[in-house]
């Protein structure tokens, strides 16, 4: 699997937990927290600025937040897995994170039966 020819060399994505801006670098995983803290309003308006500045489409930035996480040599690390205007995830990408994210949370100790995803 080719994953890292179709991604940027970086771009820039928000963490959710901590809603701040963070960098992500293809075939890294992990993520880099920016030095400056943002505002919360205008982190997401500073993601999208920074990645249409280096060209990075929605999908490849969720493919890398994907692969940052779970790694870049998995399914859900190559952009074609989802949708390229809104970057929500195609059915087959979306069944694999679920379950990357359901063995992450088993070998950390506990994930729900069911989850919400609203």
């Amino acid at each position: 699997m080719d994953n890292l020819s179709k991604l940027p060399e970086m771009c820039f994505t928000v963490h959710m937990e901590r809603m701040e801006l963070i960098r992500l670098r293809r075939g890294v995983e992990g993520y880099q927290r920016l030095r400056q803290p943002l505002p919360l309003p205008i982190v997401g308006v500073m993601r999208d600025m920074l990645n249409a500045q280096l060209g990075v489409t929605v999908a490849q930035e969720k493919a890398m937040t994907a692969g940052s996480m779970f790694g870049f040599d998995t399914p859900v690390a190559d952009p074609d897995g989802y949708d390229p205007e809104t970057g929500t995830p195609k059915p087959e990408t979306f069944a694999l994170l679920v379950g990357y994210a359901r063995e992450l949370a088993h070998n950390a100790g506990g994930f729900p039966d069911s989850i919400s995803l609203n």
